[in-house]
């Protein structure tokens, strides 16, 4: 089996995630965005910053609740998380950060 990255142009109403149930080899997806003729492609990593009224408690809870792994606490600005969707959760890292937002 073929390693590496690959993009698929999917057009229209194609159902992404039933697309992926059916193809098991697929690790991770995530859309590219095209805006003025640049692409955008996020992966599984998003940024959040929490309110400084946020205990670490319940941030780690609300992690837990929603797949999402911690890969780095910023050191310079306080409850700045870089974040990680995990596989076992059902949404994009667009959707999951939204959902953080």
């Amino acid at each position: 089996s073929a390693e590496g990255f690959f993009t698929i142009d999917l057009k229209g109403q194609t159902d992404v995630k039933q697309l992926v149930q059916r193809l098991k080899t697929i690790a991770i997806v995530n859309p590219v965005y095209f805006h003025e003729g640049l692409e955008a492609i996020p992966y599984d990593h998003f940024i959040v910053q929490f309110d400084s009224t946020v205990s670490p408690a319940a941030i780690d809870a609300l992690n837990k609740q929603h797949h999402v792994a911690v890969v780095k606490v910023s050191t310079v600005a306080q409850n700045l998380y870089t974040l990680q969707v995990t596989s076992d959760s059902d949404l994009l890292v667009l959707e999951m950060s939204n959902l953080y937002y």
